[in-house]
C-alpha cells in the first residue's frame, strides 16, 4: 500500500517539527526580569473600593449625620475621577530643561514653608511642553507614560 507509507511519513515529519515557543519565553531573560506585570487599573479599583467601604462602615458605626455621607460620596467621586484620569494618560517625550524653583506653601495655621522643587520640562511627541516634578531625570532623557500605568519610564 503505497498511499499508507506516504501518510506515515507525513505524520512522522509533523512530529519531528520543533514546537513553537510563546512570545514570553522567546524574549531574553534580561528583558523579562525588568518588566513589571502590575495591572494598575485593577489595583486602583480594588484599593478605591476598599477605602470607600471602610468609609461607609465608619459612617454607619458612628451614626453621623447624613450630610457626612454626601460629602464622603463627593470626595470619593472626585478621587475616582482624578486617579482614573492619571491612569488613562499616555504620552512620550524628551526632557528639554530642568528648573529649580523656590515654592512657599502653608503647612498649618500660620506656618509657611519654603522648599526648592525641581521641575522637568518635557517636550512631547505631539509638540506640546509638559511641566512636571522631576523624577531624577536628566536633560535628554526619553520618557514614556503608558496607559494603565502610574509610573513614567525612561527609555
Amino acid at each position: 500500500m503505497p498511499g499508507m507509507n506516504q501518510t506515515l511519513q507525513v505524520v512522522k515529519m509533523a512530529k519531528a517539527k520543533p514546537r513553537q515557543t510563546s512570545n514570553a519565553s522567546a524574549r531574553p531573560a534580561a528583558a523579562q526580569v525588568g518588566k513589571k506585570n502590575t495591572n494598575y487599573m485593577k489595583v486602583f479599583f480594588i484599593f478605591w473600593g476598599i477605602i470607600f467601604a471602610i468609609g461607609l462602615i465608619t459612617v454607619a458605626l458612628f451614626k453621623v449625620p447624613a450630610m457626612v455621607l454626601l460629602v464622603m460620596l463627593f470626595v470619593a467621586a472626585v478621587s475616582f475621577v482624578l486617579m482614573l484620569s492619571q491612569l488613562l494618560q499616555h504620552w512620550e517625550g524628551t526632557v528639554q530643561e530642568l528648573k529649580t524653583v523656590k515654592e512657599t506653601r502653608s503647612s498649618g495655621d500660620d506656618d509657611w514653608v519654603t522648599e526648592e522643587v525641581t521641575y522637568a520640562f518635557v517636550k512631547l511627541t505631539n509638540g506640546k511642553l509638559k511641566k512636571m516634578r522631576n523624577g531624577g531625570w536628566k536633560v535628554g532623557d526619553h520618557l514614556k507614560k503608558e496607559k494603565g500605568e502610574m509610573d513614567v519610564r525612561v527609555l
